[in-house]
């Protein structure tokens, strides 16, 4: 049985056998390397580069407010002043500014100043102006005896922090209304920082008739006629 083994396998056979045990080498491990090798090159690629552009896109996300693009950490200004707002990251973040409680009403010589576009109000007095001033007296014109008779103000003292504002024996007048008057029949209003009295002409000249007053009265109260 040996002798008949011996003579059956030939040397072709054995280089057979070996060229097929190569090729199979070959064509396995080579291929299975080569896919080893691509799938880590790529895996590296994608995330180093979807870390840099997240990265990247966090940074520079800006805000966009009224057709306006601002800046991540940029201060965004809105219509509405009491708030403070700040891009982060494509959202504004915004604080709510208190205001500090102001007297109400303010004390005689101060005013509640409110100024455009600010959130808080404040309290401006004007002590220091008041002292330096000394107010003059009012002349009275006549305008004619049909009309009535008007105050003219020379001396009124207006301040570059009141607006529009007047400012008699330390009480501060708003832009328009009434002012307190020593004399009865004066009637008085702030205008442009300016005090203008008028005086009403009530008295009718009839002959034979006498005017009747009332006290804290500036018109008469009737009219007192002789009998022709």
């Amino acid at each position: 049985m040996v002798i008949t083994l011996r003579t059956m396998v030939r040397p072709w056979m054995v280089a057979f056998l070996l060229l097929l045990t190569n090729r199979r080498s070959f064509t396995t491990s080579q291929p299975i390397a080569a896919h080893a090798e691509a799938a880590f090159e790529i895996a590296g690629d994608d995330s180093h580069t979807t870390a840099n552009n997240t990265t990247t896109e966090i940074a520079s996300v800006g805000c966009n407010y009224k057709g306006r693009s601002y800046e991540p950490g940029a201060l965004v200004n809105t219509d509405q002043p009491c708030l403070k707002c700040t891009c982060v990251t494509g959202n504004l973040i915004c604080h709510l500014q208190v205001c500090p409680e102001l007297p109400d009403p303010p004390p005689q010589g101060c005013v509640i100043v409110h100024k455009k576009n600010k959130c808080c109000a404040h309290l401006q007095c004007y002590y220091e102006q008041f002292d330096a001033v000394h107010s003059n007296l009012f002349s009275l014109q006549t305008e004619s005896r049909s009309g009535p008779a008007r105050m003219e103000n020379s001396a009124i003292v207006t301040f570059d922090g009141l607006t529009k504002g007047c400012m008699v024996n330390g009480t501060i007048y708003a832009e328009g209304s009434a002012m307190d008057s020593s004399s009865l029949c004066e009637y008085c209003y702030c205008f442009k920082g300016h005090q203008q009295c008028v005086r009403p002409q009530c008295s009718l000249t009839i002959p034979g008739c006498t005017a009747v007053y009332k006290k804290h009265t500036c018109c008469p109260i009737r009219y007192k006629c002789k009998c022709i």
